[in-house]
């Protein structure tokens, strides 16, 4: 049998992705020889610096605690004053804090006449790293290098840059931070100061919580057993709260008064909850029970709904309204995070018992509930004002979850259709369920309409250096060949054509041009060629016991072992023939 060629836009692309690659190494490779030792020069002019340290701290700093925020706050205002010699510790800082927080602008966004924002973040973020490499020793490791490291890290994931290998920084990160014993409790220092007690229950919350995450976006277990460390969590005070020449202790503020601090307090409280889920979905011998996943969820599902409800519309707080709702979508998605990743290895299996049907239940509404922070402000934003919103972050932090999410969300539909061929019921009755019919394909409908979203989300965060190309291109194919089903088309063509389209697409990205213009010319990345009838299909049931004995292994994508407990990442794209290798 004569194997198929290839794409020939498959080809031209990934010669093209080789030549970004190979320029891409050359600017890390020239970075770390030239600005390890010129941060300064690498400032922006004052006016962009305090538009993005504010962005920072008012949305990074009210989830994870890094930076005591009016200790910063000086530093920086002594700085432009240039009253006192700079300290390369805190300009390697603030270019961490400025990179992390350019993520919430437009890809496209400029810097001045040659640089766009995202390729000044990429530069920020290579000269910090280079500039660590080169002090990195024992004797240099400190309270202000962790801190340097942990917004690095940030940056990292929030603007694509590494973030894939980011686990392996956040295990080290731990083990920097054993070394200066962070991770013993503060009480056993007897010398140490009230504020410095307190900071380091933050950072090492923080740094914990970090590796945790990266740890779920890696498919790895956390780096830290839960009984290597015996720092307790940090309590719920406001910076102001807390001085370095405080002598007396001061009361934590009630739960129900939101800090800077809150988010990272609630979180704690379901720490050790989570690296549990974590370590048991991401074992190399997947042994959870199903009774076992149910308990979980079930405490899971409780600490979500007493942290959520702590941040009410009217709760009383310092913060901002714009502050308190990203603090709050992060740490809903986090909790949601957790629940998906724990009933993922069980929903595909209620094709084999009606008992899992639990778990897809879950993992439906959870998606969805997922998707929803990818919906952008009502007001029309331009693109040189930044848009502090969740949904910013699907370029980098997150971009993965989203992008399951989204597959969730087309096995559910493809699930759906295979009852339609599998409950045929006589012509007699499909008058008697017509209005059944209407109310289910309009739930499909909208669980369509939710990927699209997510889809032309997708395309306006890929970067200029080819970041989210890959799950852009999977999640478009994986919507064609739903929406076909739907339809009653050929289902391997479509995905064919919208693989061909999606890949030009990310090209265009690549090579500059703007995603709205390419969505105003071309159209959708998935058009709608047929208009369902229900009239002739099949009738739809939604009893459970329909799913047993169904397959999806017979369609142009096989959904059926796309969430292996093992291995929840995607095969590169740029390795695998994804056009012809159905």
């Amino acid at each position: 049998m004569q194997k198929k060629s290839k794409s020939p836009e498959y080809l031209k692309l990934k010669k093209f992705r080789g030549e970004m690659l190979s320029r891409e190494k050359q600017d890390h490779q020239k970075a770390y020889r030239e600005k390890a030792f010129t941060l300064e020069e690498m400032l922006p002019h004052r006016r962009v610096a305090d538009e993005l340290v504010s962005l920072y701290l008012s949305t990074f700093e009210t989830t994870y605690r890094i930076l005591h925020v009016p200790t910063f706050l000086k530093q920086y205002e002594t700085y432009w004053a240039g009253t006192e010699t700079a300290d390369m510790a805190f300009i390697a800082k603030l270019l961490a804090v400025m990179a992390a927080s350019s993520c919430f602008f437009s890809p496209t966004t400029r810097l001045n006449e040659n640089d766009t924002l995202h390729s000044a973040a990429g530069g920020w973020i290579m000269a910090v790293q280079s500039w660590i490499s080169s002090i990195n020793v024992s004797s240099t490791i400190d309270f202000n290098m962790l801190q340097i490291q942990c917004i690095l890290i940030l940056a990292r994931q929030a603007d694509a840059t590494d973030g894939d290998v980011v686990w392996i920084s956040s295990g080290s990160l731990i083990r920097s931070a054993m070394m200066i014993g962070l991770h013993r409790n503060p009480a056993r220092f007897p010398k140490m100061t009230r504020f410095w007690a307190e900071m380091r229950r933050r950072l090492w919350a923080t740094i914990l919580e970090l590796d945790l995450q990266s740890a779920l976006d890696g498919g790895m277990p956390p780096s830290i057993d839960l009984d290597e460390y015996d720092c307790d969590p940090p309590s719920n005070y406001d910076d102001e709260d807390l001085t370095e020449d405080l002598t007396e202790d001061v009361i934590p503020k009630d739960a129900a008064m939101i800090t800077r601090s809150s988010f990272q307090v609630l979180l704690a409280r379901s720490l050790s909850l989570r690296v549990r889920v974590a370590k048991l979905v991401n074992s190399l011998k997947f042994a959870l029970s199903y009774d076992e996943a149910l308990r979980l969820s079930e405490q899971l599902v409780q600490y979500r709904d007493n942290a959520l409800a702590l941040f009410p519309d009217n709760a009383s707080t310092s913060i901002s309204p714009e502050s308190l709702q990203f603090t709050r979508s992060f740490l809903m998605f986090i909790m949601v995070r957790f629940l998906l990743v724990l009933h993922r290895p069980f929903s595909l299996s209620v094709q084999l018992s009606p008992k899992f049907s639990y778990s897809r239940k879950i993992c439906l509404e959870s998606s969805l509930e997922m998707l929803s922070q990818l919906d952008a402000p009502a007001v029309s934003l331009p693109e040189a004002q930044a848009c502090p919103h969740l949904g910013q972050l699907s370029g980098g932090m997150f971009r993965d979850e989203f992008f399951h999410a989204a597959i969730t969300v087309c096995v559910e539909v493809s699930l759906q259709a295979s009852e339609f061929s599998s409950s045929k019921q006589p012509p007699g009755q499909l008058s008697s369920l017509s209005s059944l019919n209407d109310l289910v394909r309009s739930q499909q409908d909208v669980l369509v309409r939710a990927v699209e979203h997510t889809l032309d989300t997708f395309g306006s965060r890929i970067s200029p250096r080819g970041k989210g190309c890959k799950a852009f291109i999977f999640l478009a194919m994986a919507l064609a060949s739903v929406k076909a089903r739907l339809n009653g088309e050929d289902a391997l063509r479509k995905v064919e054509q919208v693989a061909a389209k999606s890949i030009k697409d990310c090209e265009r990205l690549i090579r500059g041009k703007a995603w709205a213009d390419i969505r105003r010319e071309d159209g959708p990345v998935v058009p709608d060629t047929l208009a369902a009838n229900l009239n002739s299909a099949d009738i739809l049931t939604l009893d459970s016991i329909y799913f047993v004995g169904l397959t999806v292994s017979d369609q142009p994508l096989d959904f059926g072992n796309l969430f292996d407990s093992a291995d929840y990442g995607f095969p590169e794209l740029w390795n695998i023939d994804f056009i012809t290798g159905f």
